[in-house]
């Protein structure tokens, strides 16, 4: 199951998956999860990728620690919830240069990134970090500099099965 925001919804709008397993909405932040409990309970997955970030750093925290925190406590909620669900945490997507210069707060994508794979590695929570997987594919961002075209969604999908399968190789 994926939960995450506008970029993620590109999974179901782009059919890699089924709506119902595509838990995004524009504007989606961390803090809109619980929205999402009774649906997530019901249909009781083994895996959940956290797909948010793009909101989160512009709109919500003013901190990474802040955010961190925040973060932390979502995981434990999807935890005690959900017996054997193992929950990967996916880097922000990167914007491009205009974009940034658009809004000078998604700067900060990379320090975000960098203290959120340190907290992932200390609380051994599996991380999924992209950030190289979208530079190689630089030219599949939409006019927006946000957004991805339908094409990535099939490299971010490797990404995420490689990691499920390393985290699946570590844990035995």
């Amino acid at each position: 199951m994926i939960l995450g925001d506008s970029r993620a919804v590109g999974f179901s709008y782009y059919q890699f998956l089924p709506e119902n397993q595509v838990l995004a909405k524009n504007g989606a932040t961390i803090d809109d999860i619980p929205d999402y409990m009774d649906q997530i309970v019901a249909l009781n997955p083994s895996s959940i990728f956290l797909c948010y970030g793009i909101n989160d750093i512009t709109n919500h925290w003013r901190t990474v620690d802040d955010y961190i925190l925040d973060l932390y406590k979502t995981i434990q909620t999807l935890k005690e919830s959900l017996d054997q669900v193992d929950i990967y945490v996916n880097s922000i997507i990167p914007v491009t240069a205009a974009a940034q210069q658009k809004t000078a707060k998604y700067g900060d994508i990379p320090d975000w990134n960098e203290v959120i794979q340190r907290y992932c590695d200390f609380d051994h929570v599996p991380y999924v970090n992209i950030t190289q997987t979208v530079a190689d594919h630089s030219d599949l961002y939409e006019g927006d500099g946000i957004h991805m075209q339908a094409t990535f969604y099939e490299y971010w999908a490797i990404e995420m099965i490689t990691e499920v399968g390393d985290y699946e190789a570590e844990a035995e």
